[in-house]
C-alpha cells in the first residue's frame, strides 16, 4: 500500500484498514487464548501474551530499521516474510513434541 499511495493522505486507507482489522482480531484472540487457558494459569498466560505482543512492537522497528539501512525496503519486505515464516515453525515444533509423548515444555 505504502508505495502506491499517490499522496500522503492516501496512507491513511490502509492504516484505517489495518487499525479496524486489529480491533476485530486481538478481542477475539485473546477471548481464544483466556478459553484455552487453565483458570489457575489464565492471567500468567495473558501477561505473557501481552509481553510478547509489546516485544514485538518495541525489537520489530529496530530490526527493520537495521535492514532498511542494509538494503532499502526490499530487504525490509525479505527480512519480515522471512521472520514470519520462520516464527510459523515454532507451533508445529511445539505440537510435534506433544504428540510424541512430551508435554511441550522442557
Amino acid at each position: 500500500g505504502v508505495r502506491l499511495a499517490p499522496t500522503l493522505g492516501w496512507l491513511a486507507v490502509p492504516a484505517l484498514a489495518f487499525g479496524v482489522a486489529q480491533g476485530l482480531n486481538i478481542p477475539t484472540l485473546q477471548t481464544l487464548l483466556a478459553t484455552l487457558a487453565p483458570l489457575e494459569q489464565r492471567a500468567a498466560f495473558l501477561s505473557l501474551n501481552g509481553m510478547v505482543l509489546r516485544l514485538g512492537q518495541t525489537v520489530g522497528p529496530l530490526l527493520m530499521g537495521w535492514a532498511f539501512g542494509l538494503g532499502g525496503m526490499d530487504a525490509v519486505l525479505y527480512g519480515g516474510a522471512g521472520l514470519a515464516g520462520g516464527l510459523m515453525v515454532i507451533p508445529w515444533g511445539l505440537r510435534g513434541s506433544k504428540e510424541r509423548g512430551g508435554k511441550g515444555e522442557r
